[in-house]
C-alpha cells in the first residue's frame, strides 16, 4: 500500500522531472507493480511457445555460446571468463539448482520459469534481460538448450517427479491492520536477522550468508524492490515467499503461512518499506566549439551551468545489454542522459561509464554506480556520428578474455552511435 507521504514525494518528484520508482495501480486484471524506468522491461511474451526439437536445441548451443558463456561457461558451469568477476555468481546449470521458480523447494523449474528469467533478466545482478535483443524464438531456443547441461537428466528428474507449481494465494488489502499484521509476521519469522529490522538487508547474520557453492550471498535490500531478482507485483513476492530461493539461505515459508492469509500481510509490509530510489547526480560541462580538436576540446569548457535539456535520454547499463543502438539529437541542443546500472560489475564498486568519443573525457569520466546514477549534461556541438560504449570496465579497446576463448567481443551490446544531425 502507498502511503499518503510516499504519494506526495512521488508527485513532487514527478513535478521536477526526476525519474523514478512509481506504485502503478492495478488495472482490471493486472497486478499492481514497482516500477523504476528506465529498468522495466514489461512483462515476458510467453506464447507461442516453441516446443524442444534437435534442430532448437542445436541453435539454443550457439546462442549459449554467444551471449551467455562468457559468465555461465561453455559448459554451464558458471564459470565463464568473466564469471569470478561478479556478485551474486552466475549460475551452475550443472547442479539442477534453481533460485527463481514457481516450484516448490528442491525441485527444478518450469519451462516457462526458464524463459522468464531470460527474458526479463535479474535486477540487481549481472543477468540482463534478453527481450530486446532476443527474439521470442531465441529465448525459447536458449530455455532447451540450457535444460540440457544438466547431466542429471532434465527429463527423466521431471518424469520421476512431476513439476507442480505452486499456487500463490490472492493479495489482502493493504489496511493499517493488514501492515501490522504483516509486520509481526516479519519479526516472528526470523526476517529481520537477514534483512535487518528495516529491511535494509543488514541484519545480523547478512555478513556471514553464503550459498551452495559457498559463494557469498548478500541478503535482500527490501527498500529497493526495483532490484527484486524475480519481480515486484505481489504475486512475484508472494511467490518467492511460498517457493523460498533454492540453494540459497532464503527458506520456502509454504507450509508455514499454509491456509493463511499472513503471505498477503507479509507482502504488503515488505511492499511498505519501498524506499525512494536515488536520483542521478547531476554532472554539467558547457563548452565552446571545439573544431574536432581533442586537445582543445579539454581546454573548452566556458561556464558551469546549462539551461533546461531539450532532450533527455535514459540508459540503462545492465550488465552491457541494455543499450541502444543509436541516439539521434539535433545539433545545438542541450543533451541530459540518465545513466543507471544493475550492477557495478567486477564483484567491487567499480560501476559502468558512459562515453562518446569526440566530446569531453571530463564530462564522462566518472562511473556510475547501483546507488549513484548519474545525469551527463551538454551542448551537442557537432555535427556527425559518434561512438559511444562503457568505458570504465568495457572499453571496446581493451583486450577481452572472452574474445580469445570464444572468438567474440565480450560485450557486444554495450556500444552504439551518438548521431548529431544538422539543424
Amino acid at each position: 500500500m502507498v502511503t499518503k507521504r510516499m504519494w506526495v514525494i512521488f508527485s513532487l518528484l514527478i513535478l521536477i522531472g526526476v525519474p523514478l520508482a512509481i506504485w502503478v495501480p492495478a488495472r482490471a486484471g493486472t497486478a499492481p507493480k514497482m516500477v523504476l524506468p528506465p529498468y522495466d522491461v514489461g512483462e515476458p511474451d510467453y506464447t507461442p511457445e516453441l516446443p524442444a526439437n534437435k534442430v532448437d536445441i542445436s541453435a539454443g548451443k550457439k546462442l549459449f555460446s554467444q551471449n551467455c558463456a562468457r559468465c555461465h561457461g561453455l559448459e554451464g558451469d558458471g564459470k565463464g571468463p568473466v564469471g569470478y568477476l561478479l556478485l551474486p555468481s552466475p549460475r551452475d546449470f550443472t547442479r539442477g539448482i534453481y533460485k527463481i521458480r514457481s516450484t516448490p523447494s528442491g525441485q527444478l523449474p518450469t519451462d516457462r520459469d526458464l524463459f522468464r528469467a531470460i527474458t526479463l533478466g535479474l535486477p540487481g545482478s549481472g543477468m540482463p534481460p534478453w527481450k530486446n535483443k532476443l527474439s521470442q524464438e531465441e529465448r525459447w531456443q536458449l530455455v532447451h538448450y540450457t535444460k540440457t547441461l544438466f547431466p542429471g537428466g532434465w527429463e527423466a528428474r521431471v518424469k520421476a517427479a512431476p513439476l507442480k507449481p505452486l499456487d500463490v494465494p490472492k493479495p489482502v488489502p493493504a489496511t493499517k491492520e493488514s501492515l501490522a499484521r504483516g509486520k509481526q509476521v516479519y519479526e516472528d519469522s526470523g526476517c529481520a536477522s537477514c534483512h535487518g529490522e528495516k529491511g535494509l538487508g543488514d541484519g545480523a547474520k547478512a555478513g556471514e550468508l553464503k550459498d551452495d557453492w559457498g559463494f557469498p550471498i548478500m541478503a535482500a535490500n527490501l527498500t529497493k524492490p526495483w532490484f527484486f531478482r524475480s519481480g515486484t507485483t505481489l504475486e512475484d513476492i508472494a511467490r518467492v515467499l511460498m517457493t523460498g530461493m533454492y540453494g540459497t539461505p532464503m527458506p520456502s515459508y509454504e507450509e508455514a503461512f499454509e491456509k493463511t492469509d499472513d503471505i498477503g500481510h507479509l507482502v504488503n509490509y515488505i511492499l511498505s518499506l519501498a524506499g525512494k530510489p536515488p536520483e542521478p547526480e547531476l554532472i554539467e560541462r558547457a563548452k565552446g566549439p571545439t573544431f574536432g580538436s581533442k586537445e582543445f576540446e579539454k581546454t573548452a569548457e566556458v561556464g558551469a551551468k546549462l539551461s533546461k535539456p531539450d532532450v533527455v535520454i535514459n540508459l540503462v547499463g545492465s550488465a552491457w545489454e541494455m543499450w541502444p543502438k543509436e541516439i539521434r539529437v539535433k545539433k545545438g541542443q542541450v543533451v541530459q542522459i540518465n545513466f543507471w546500472v544493475t550492477e557495478n560489475g567486477l564483484g567491487g564498486p567499480h560501476g559502468h561509464g558512459f562515453t562518446i568519443d569526440g566530446y569531453d573525457d571530463r564530462l564522462f569520466g566518472k562511473a556510475a554506480q547501483v546507488d549513484h546514477p548519474l545525469a551527463y549534461r551538454f551542448i551537442a556541438d557537432k555535427a556527425g556520428e559518434f561512438d559511444f560504449y562503457c568505458s570504465i570496465q568495457c572499453d571496446p579497446g581493451q583486450v577481452d578474455t572472452t574474445r580469445s576463448t570464444m572468438g567474440i567481443w565480450g560485450h557486444t551490446f554495450m556500444q552504439g552511435t551518438f548521431i548529431v544531425e544538422e539543424k
